[in-house]
């Protein structure tokens, strides 16, 4: 089971923006920073989410930038729970919470 907190940076140099709002109408909190790499600008995305959320969030990442580049780690502690305002119905609930 997948408990506890990460901390997922995400390189990008074309999809910043539109992967910070979409993961954004998804609920999930995002910190966007501009930087500059080796071949010149990018924008890193900071996001502190709990580590089972990682299923739904990469897919999107990917999906917008096969090219980015990503990195987690272990948050030891957190101020404040960040979970996101919407979380995706999943597994067996998906079947019973269909309208």
């Amino acid at each position: 089971m997948a408990f506890g907190f990460i901390v997922l940076r995400v390189f990008t140099r074309t999809a910043g923006k539109s992967m910070a709002e979409r993961l954004r109408e998804n609920g999930q909190r995002v910190t966007k920073f501009l930087g500059e790499g080796m071949h010149g600008s990018v924008t890193e995305l900071y996001i502190v989410t709990r580590r089972r959320d990682l299923k739904w969030i990469l897919p999107i990442i990917l999906e917008d930038d096969p090219q980015a580049f990503y990195t987690t780690e272990y948050a030891r502690d957190v101020s404040k729970a960040l979970r996101p305002t919407f979380q995706p119905v999943t597994g067996w609930r998906a079947t019973t919470k269909k309208k």
